[in-house]
């Protein structure tokens, strides 16, 4: 699904940076930033409460991820209060205990996972 997105806003970028000049903001000036194209207004208020939906849940996923982290972090800590074995990782600066993914901190490999996604979806498309 978010492949499909990614492809659907890709293809209206294409589609604003291909539109026809239709006049300058500023007379005198012809520079490429300084024209005008013509889109409708429903396509740019659609446009503007997607862009408002993604800025929205991006923070929230940021704070909810975080707090998620912290709680990992909290559990870690009360676990290896009774057990041991509590590792601090040098890279991330995160505390993780030494049973979890056979030493690896989860931290740094959940973050490496997630760029690579990234990575990989958003070459396909070369934005």
């Amino acid at each position: 699904m978010l492949d499909r997105e990614l492809d659907e806003i890709y293809a209206l970028g294409r589609k604003y940076s291909e539109a026809p000049r239709k006049g300058w903001i500023v007379k005198g000036s012809r520079k490429r930033s300084n024209e005008t194209i013509e889109v409708s207004r429903d396509e740019v208020k659609g446009l503007a409460r997607d862009l408002h939906t993604a800025l929205y849940c991006e923070k929230a996923f940021l704070y909810e991820l975080s707090n998620l982290r912290h709680y990992m972090e909290q559990i870690a800590r009360q676990i290896a209060d009774n057990e041991g074995g509590l590792k601090h990782c040098a890279k991330c600066f995160c505390d993780y205990l030494e049973t979890w993914l056979d030493g690896k901190c989860p931290y740094c490999e959940a973050a490496e996972a997630a760029a690579s996604m990234l990575k990989g979806s958003v070459s396909s498309n070369d934005v």
